[in-house]
């Protein structure tokens, strides 16, 4: 009797699940075993005071820890764990961790890399960062896909971590916690995310104890739709429930910034933290534009981008087929659905010509 006092059923069977496993009375198991064995019969004091010590430090962090009553009491009821997880999670975490550069003070987290409008803002925010802490204190995390066919966008030297490198199948959930892993292991002092799913979900989820570490910031684009029109996009699934937990949300529009406050009626202080970021425009471009031609000398529509529903290649093809007279040059390459209809055609459309991928605007024959 004097070895059951404050005896903890559910802890010991917790930490000894041979005595489950067996269908021991729990109890009858520490007093016939345990002892002798210098088991615990409960949490030992030890590790108790760092857990309320813990608790108390996150409740700061996160209000409702306060009123979980299982963290609270005489008894802690908490599963403890004292091994190390071996799923693909703390596998590809470990290989993670001991690759992480050191002094890394701005991260920038993306889906992937693709040669697209959002990636090429993304690096734009890379090199703005870069110039701004130094290429060795800047990372490029790539968090969803293993697409990198954009590389040689990114400045030299530039420091990138690749999910997919370590785990090719990582699911979604272990993507997002490995965002968090990694933001609470470098503690940089500021986080820019550029459409990266695994790090919406967690600014919504962790993004006001991310606040308590560094600055953090995001991007929006534009709203995106399903197939049967229903908005798909971050603006719809993730800001509202991730704007009281991010310092700043940039635009490359102020048309869409202008929708975004209408829709949702943000506050004045909530629209405070929206704002407008225009993209650079090239210098070539510029000097381009300035060569003004009479139009009769212009010989071509010029038509570039990426051959997706967003562009609505759809519209292209329509236009394509009623102005027959008009040569069309196309440049760019995407869904090879599409892909296929625009070949198809140009098969029927002889003045139509499909001129392929293209690098950057820079490298297009804009004279």
């Amino acid at each position: 009797l004097k070895a059951s006092e404050n005896f903890d059923c559910e802890w010991y069977c917790d930490i000894y699940p041979d005595v489950v496993l067996h269908g021991v009375h729990p109890l009858l198991h520490y007093l016939k075993h345990g002892m002798k064995e210098g088991r615990f019969k409960g949490m030992s004091p030890k590790i108790a005071s760092v857990v309320k010590r813990t608790v108390a430090d996150l409740m700061a962090l996160d209000p409702e820890i306060e009123s979980c009553h299982p963290l609270h009491g005489k008894h802690l009821r908490l599963r403890p764990n004292f091994s190390i997880p071996t799923d693909e999670l703390g596998a590809a975490w470990t290989e993670i961790f001991h690759d992480l550069p050191a002094g890394i003070r701005h991260v920038v987290f993306m889906p992937w890399l693709v040669k697209g409008g959002a990636d090429l803002a993304g690096v734009n925010i890379l090199r703005a960062a870069q110039e701004a802490v130094g290429v060795s204190a800047t990372l490029l995390v790539l968090t969803d896909h293993d697409k990198v066919d954009a590389f040689d966008w990114l400045p030299s030297g530039s420091q990138v971590l690749v999910f997919s490198d370590y785990a090719a199948d990582l699911n979604q959930r272990n993507r997002q916690r490995i965002v968090e892993a990694l933001i609470f292991a470098l503690q940089p002092e500021s986080i820019t995310n550029v459409n990266s799913l695994a790090c919406w979900a967690a600014l919504v989820e962790k993004g006001k104890a991310f606040q308590s570490i560094c600055k953090v910031y995001t991007t929006l684009f534009c709203r995106d739709f399903t197939e049967d029109g229903r908005g798909a996009g971050y603006a719809d699934t993730h800001l509202r429930a991730a704007i009281h937990n991010v310092d700043k949300i940039y635009f490359d529009t102020n048309v869409f910034l202008e929708e975004v406050v209408t829709r949702y009626g943000f506050t004045p202080a909530l629209t405070r933290k929206l704002q407008f970021l225009p993209q650079p425009a090239l210098d070539d471009l510029r000097e381009i534009s300035k060569k003004s031609q009479p139009e009769e000398q212009r010989p071509a529509v010029f038509w570039a981008g990426r051959f997706c529903h967003q562009k609505n290649t759809e519209l292209l093809g329509r236009i394509i087929r009623s102005l027959p007279e008009v040569a069309l040059d196309v440049y760019g390459g995407g869904e090879p659905q599409r892909e296929a209809e625009l070949a198809g055609l140009a098969d029927t459309q002889p003045k139509l010509r499909l001129l392929g991928m293209f690098a950057s605007f820079s490298k297009l024959p804009l004279e």
